[in-house]
């Protein structure tokens, strides 16, 4: 098999609706609302992909941004390879989970209020990691002695406007939404003093998921975080809500065999398992590397069957052994 193998640095094509990305096909278990993946930027230009109709045959033209790649050709082989954009994957990824999360939270407390809240840090205070998950950990406290379920979405991002004023300072800032029960209001994290490395602002959100999508529809400069900094967090997502984000977070050729609430987890020896039947399912992408780069190529469905049978043929090798050896 041979490749022409586009220049790093240019064509850069995301890999994230191969690892976990938002390609919206419905599982078979059960019909989901579709979550909008949101463009990279309002300058990415766009073009149209063929991509197969989920409610029934033929296929349906969909655009996507530049830069992104449909997922949708399952059982045929990928001649040009792809050349994976990793950041741009990060980003992606932390989009459809955000959507995703905020959209399910909803669908479990819909008569419940969203508060709205900013976290920045005043001049001179560097961001640490801990920050944040410390104040997350203070609202939950907060939230348990008073018997309310903790339930919230949150993504970082870099004010822009400040790091033109501060290039040397990290400028990260929060958003994050705490759906609470009519009646009880959060106090001030900053008078409180667990926000004590700035200001903070709260409202009240009439659309939750609208909120958040404007947060994370910006372009990729506003997720050049620190190294070691999470771009987001969802919790609190209980039952089906939650069985059905896993479902989502899996890579999009695995959404295409396994259902929602599936118990299919990573396989040491590779792949995915499924615990309670001991199948296993396997990517039929291949990675190359090639001058630096990362680039990523679809096997036919024919070698896909053959490396399954391989490695089966071994594992029951290896069953046997062991059988064998205990007997002995």
């Amino acid at each position: 098999m041979s490749f022409s193998f586009p220049a790093p640095g240019t064509a850069l094509f995301s890999s994230s609706t191969i690892h976990g990305g938002a390609d919206l096909q419905q599982p078979a278990a059960r019909k989901l609302a579709p979550v909008a993946c949101l463009p990279a930027h309002s300058e990415a230009r766009t073009r149209t992909d063929s991509q197969p109709n989920v409610a029934g045959g033929g296929s349906q033209t969909r655009s996507v941004g530049s830069g992104l790649v449909s997922s949708s050709t399952s059982g045929t082989l990928q001649d040009e390879p792809i050349l994976v954009d990793s950041f741009q994957n990060r980003i992606k990824r932390m989009r459809c989970r955000v959507l995703t999360g905020a959209r399910l939270q909803v669908g479990q407390v819909p008569r419940s209020r969203v508060a709205m809240l900013t976290l920045t840090y005043r001049s001179g205070v560097e961001w640490e990691g801990r920050h944040v998950s410390d104040c997350i950990r203070l609202i939950r406290q907060w939230l348990k002695r008073r018997a309310v379920a903790y339930r919230c979405v949150w993504v970082a991002e870099i004010q822009e406007f400040r790091k033109l004023r501060q290039p040397d300072f990290h400028c990260v800032h929060y958003h994050l939404l705490v759906w609470l029960p009519r009646g009880v209001k959060l106090p001030m994290l900053d008078v409180r003093g667990w926000w004590p490395h700035g200001a903070t602002k709260m409202e009240w959100a009439r659309d939750a998921v609208g909120y958040i999508a404007k947060y994370v529809s910006k372009g990729g400069d506003f997720y050049r975080l620190p190294k070691g900094a999470r771009m987001y967090g969802v919790g609190g997502l209980v039952g089906d809500a939650l069985d059905e984000a896993r479902w989502w977070a899996r890579p999009g050729w695995l959404r295409e065999l396994v259902k929602v609430g599936q118990k299919v987890f990573r396989n040491k020896g590779g792949g995915w398992i499924d615990r309670d039947t001991g199948e296993t399912y396997h990517s039929p992408w291949r990675v190359l590397l090639r001058a630096g780069a990362v680039y990523l190529y679809r096997i036919t469905e024919a070698e896909l069957q053959r490396i399954s049978f391989i490695r089966n043929a071994i594992a029951r090798v290896t069953c046997e052994g062991n059988h064998a050896a205990l007997v002995a």
